[in-house]
């Protein structure tokens, strides 16, 4: 696919008697700046086909594997007798937006009824059947179950529902769909399509990268150990991937102490003691988020550089991928890039199609054009109110018109690792006692460990409920991320350890009461528990090893009064 126009058509003839097209025809040189322009604005918002036909089936299998993990956990985030009932969202009014069926039941049944429907319309949508319509019923039911449940989302919830968003304005099913085969299109259809709405999706991808970037202010993020927190927050990292990094060798230890003080001269902060690794990726993450949606509107070697950044990018979610615990989310950013990616690759790979000789064209009714302009003001202006505290001249969205970025759900703010990686992480234990008087550890399984009290090391442990000579055992896990179940679990647990989420740990106290009484009788029914959580503050590079501190945010007595403790 070539990054120049096709056939030009030929100028008007001068009615002087110039010859045709030259630039003395009236509009001959205007018309092929016109020409020129639209091309490369075609180019640069224009989308493949086949690339948005790869996405929607991405799109469809991502939403399904969503509504597994939601089904597995549906007591637990979707009913009223789990960890987050409806009255947990209303008697602390958690502000949430939007309109939800599923706030309509508290029954797990029928949330799971909702979940299969969204299904049907998640398996239409990767077939691409009744295309369209799928699309809106899969971004309204997405939208729907993440205002039931905001607690327990994360950026990659964010990404997917915008780009079902956008993608219900764009021709998902004009390839590799039962619609093409049901009803076979008149006319072969063009190559890609450009409209203002792929403009926008275009844009909004571009946005996610870079007003994280500049979101991304902290000092571990200027002195290059922020990839070094954020591999040592040890319920996201998966070894020993991670450990290879931030074990690494220091910057100073490898380019030596020039090189360190070299960096510093040009007035950038680099701390030589971080490793050298961790150093490397933290400063070409942050550089890639800057210069990536940049080169998105680079005007020359368009299709060739459009092509370099869709696959730097996916890369670096594999990345991600490889080294953390975050759920789908580097796969929902994979398949969205995948629809950005310029058919030119396609061909190259040997996947060619017949198209109509207009291959660029744009598309849609003014009037959506115009709503969907509308929403790429809005979402820009959103992001731009996110950095207002950096930048504080920029503008942001007027309330008048907030509600309708709330009530569509194109509300964002790109706080991934930012302003800095967290820089105290931790595990769970939950020791109960049974009626029986045998004790249990409900998050860790078996029986709690205590071991006698030492505290020369500083830490304030904490006692056993009947033998005080004992404390708990703060030995540190071999793998913390595989002991949650999924990342709602991850979320949600990191959320409720968090003052403002401190009123929340009476429902999960409730929550972890009634499953367990619920499978066990007699003396083998739990009495009551501790929630503990074994905090450990990451050092600095090259510090010492960090004082493992104990602290209890919660006591719960399954057939009393249960207490905060923090």
């Amino acid at each position: 696919m070539s990054d120049t126009t096709s056939a030009r058509p030929p100028a008007p003839a001068d009615p002087g008697g110039a010859p045709e097209g030259t630039d003395a025809a009236p509009g001959g040189w205007l018309a092929r700046l016109r020409a020129g322009a639209a091309a490369i604005a075609m180019d640069l918002a224009g989308l493949d086909l086949r690339s948005l036909a790869l996405m929607r089936m991405g799109m469809g299998l991502i939403l399904l594997r969503d509504l597994a993990m939601r089904a597995g956990d549906v007591v637990a985030f979707h009913s009223d007798k789990g960890a987050l009932p409806r009255e947990a969202m209303l008697a602390h009014q958690y502000r949430t937006y939007g309109i939800s069926i599923h706030m309509g039941a508290g029954h797990a049944n029928i949330e799971l009824f909702f979940f299969a429907v969204a299904a049907v319309f998640a398996v239409m949508l990767m077939v691409g059947y009744r295309t369209r319509l799928a699309t809106i019923v899969s971004w309204a039911l997405l939208c729907s179950v993440q205002t039931r449940a905001p607690i327990i989302l994360q950026s990659g919830d964010v990404v997917l529902r915008l780009m079902l968003f956008f993608s219900m304005f764009l021709p998902l099913g004009a390839r590799l769909s039962v619609d093409n085969l049901l009803h076979p299109p008149r006319k072969l259809p063009p190559a890609r399509i450009t409209s203002v709405a792929t403009a926008a999706f275009v844009l909004q991808f571009g946005f996610i990268y870079l007003f994280t970037a500049l979101l991304k202010s902290g000092r571990a993020w200027e002195d290059g150990s922020a990839v070094y927190y954020a591999l040592s927050i040890d319920y996201f990292a998966k070894q020993p991937f991670c450990r290879t990094i931030v074990e690494s060798a220091s910057v100073a230890d490898v380019f030596g102490p020039g090189f360190v003080a070299g960096v510093r001269s040009l007035g950038i902060p680099l701390n030589g003691k971080v490793p050298w690794l961790a150093s490397f990726f933290t400063y070409s993450t942050l550089v890639w988020e800057y210069a990536g949606p940049a080169l998105l509107l680079f005007p020359f070697k368009r299709t060739a550089v459009r092509a370099f950044v869709v696959s730097s990018f996916i890369f670096l979610h594999l990345g991600f991928f490889m080294g953390l615990e975050i759920g789908l989310f580097p796969w929902i950013c994979i398949v969205g890039w995948l629809g950005i990616m310029p058919g030119a690759v396609w061909d190259r790979l040997g996947w060619t199609v017949a198209t109509r000789s207009d291959r660029k064209t744009w598309t849609h009714h003014w009037a959506t054009n115009v709503f969907a302009f509308f929403c790429l003001l809005l979402i820009t202006n959103w992001n731009l109110g996110t950095v207002h505290k950096q930048f504080p001249g920029t503008l942001r969205v007027p309330s008048a018109v907030s509600w309708v970025g709330h009530t569509l759900r194109l509300d964002q703010n790109w706080v991934m690792f930012a302003p800095y990686p967290l820089k105290d992480d931790g595990w769970y234990v939950i020791p109960g006692e049974l009626m029986n008087g045998e004790e249990v550890d409900l998050w860790g399984g078996g029986a709690p460990s205590w071991v006698p009290v030492d505290d020369s090391d500083g830490h304030k442990p904490l006692l056993h409920a009947k033998d005080e000579s004992l404390e708990l055992d703060r030995t540190k896990p071999e793998d913390i991320a595989g002991m949650y179940p999924n990342q709602r679990w991850r979320k949600y647990m990191r959320n409720i350890w968090a003052k403002k989420y401190k009123k929340f740990r009476l429902y999960y106290g409730k929550h972890l009461c009634r499953s367990w009484n619920a499978e066990h009788r007699g003396g083998e029914r739990l009495r009551n528990f501790r929630i503990v959580y074994m905090k450990e503050v990451t050092p600095k590079p090259g510090g010492p090893d960090p004082v493992i501190e104990p602290v209890m945010i919660w006591r719960h007595n399954c057939y009393g009064k249960a207490a905060d403790n923090d």
